[in-house]
């Protein structure tokens, strides 16, 4: 399994231009922190385009730069016109809190890079910088290439003004919405306790990742994936550790599996499928939610 995400040509260019940008032009990240409201800081240590999330995905561009006597980072997820990654701004800021206990910086701010008009998670986030506003921060003193490079934002602003985010589906949020009420009767008296992925205003077709957290147990996810593929015909709950863990005690009906990029040990166990047409199903619903069970009774003791 891979944690790596699938991008357009469009905004894997749109991760490297401001790679760019903040790699070669000094004045850019004042120019940023300043739109931003931010103290002013650098140079810029070091920029990194899609960098690992310490095994919560992978985000678009890390800028680390001195503040003072302090280290501080941006962490920026761009988009056009692809709708919102599962849980993607509670991923960045716990990237944010992990680096910071890491020693990594003393402080990060999680940045949305995306058009004016687009509807995902901007909320989420600690800054919103639109397109809009990025075209008029570049670099001037080169002015065919400052018109070459606004040129690809204008397009990047007139495809999510064409398109929106991707297929934002009714039937997607209903299905999801019911999925959380069932896993929160489900554990309601359990002492585990369980941090469900809010509800966006919009679910896009396709978004079949229903990730919950687990407070107690730093780097522990617990993924229900509502249906793998049209050959396997069936849905999966996986148990999932934080990089560099041990393997998981053995568990009847489960089977050992690494996850992502990073190898991390999970187990997994294969529920019905259950997709947003027809939709929520409690009797799938009830043998995902006692895969749950088993799944974390193999969790060590509490962190």
């Amino acid at each position: 399994m891979t944690d790596r995400p699938r991008k357009s040509a469009q905004e894997a260019r749109l991760d490297h231009l401001l790679e760019e940008e903040f790699a070669c032009d000094p004045e850019f990240l004042p120019r940023i922190l300043a739109h931003l409201g931010l103290p002013t800081g650098g140079p810029v240590q070091e920029v990194v385009a899609q960098p690992s999330m310490k095994g919560n995905g992978f985000g678009d561009l890390l800028v680390r730069y001195p503040c003072g006597e302090a280290v501080h980072a941006l962490l920026i997820e761009n988009k056009i016109s692809a709708a919102g990654g599962t849980r993607q701004d509670e991923r960045y800021r716990l990237w944010a809190d992990q680096g910071e206990a890491e020693g990594d910086w003393d402080e990060a701010r999680t940045v949305l890079c995306a058009p004016a008009a687009y509807g995902g998670q901007a909320e989420g986030f600690d800054h919103t910088l639109t397109l809009e506003d990025m075209r008029d921060l570049l670099d001037p003193s080169d002015p065919q290439r400052l018109s070459y490079r606004q040129a690809f934002l204008d397009r990047a602003i007139d495809k999510q003004a064409s398109s929106g985010v991707k297929v934002p589906d009714p039937a997607t949020r209903a299905l999801r919405q019911a999925v959380s009420n069932a896993v929160q009767a489900a554990f309601a008296d359990a002492p585990l306790r369980l941090s469900l992925p809010r509800l966006n205003a919009a679910h896009y077709d396709g978004d079949n990742w229903f990730i919950v957290i687990l407070p107690d147990y730093p780097g522990y996810e617990l993924h229900w994936r509502f249906w793998t593929s049209a050959r396997a015909r069936c849905g999966a709950v996986l148990l999932i550790a934080p990089p560099g863990s041990g393997p998981f005690a053995p568990c009847a009906g489960a089977e050992p599996v690494t996850y992502g990029k990073l190898e991390r040990p999970a187990l997994t166990i294969s529920v019905p499928e259950m997709h947003q047409r027809p939709g929520f199903d409690p009797t799938t619903a009830s043998a995902a939610t006692a895969a749950m069970r088993r799944l974390l009774s193999r969790l060590p003791p509490a962190c």
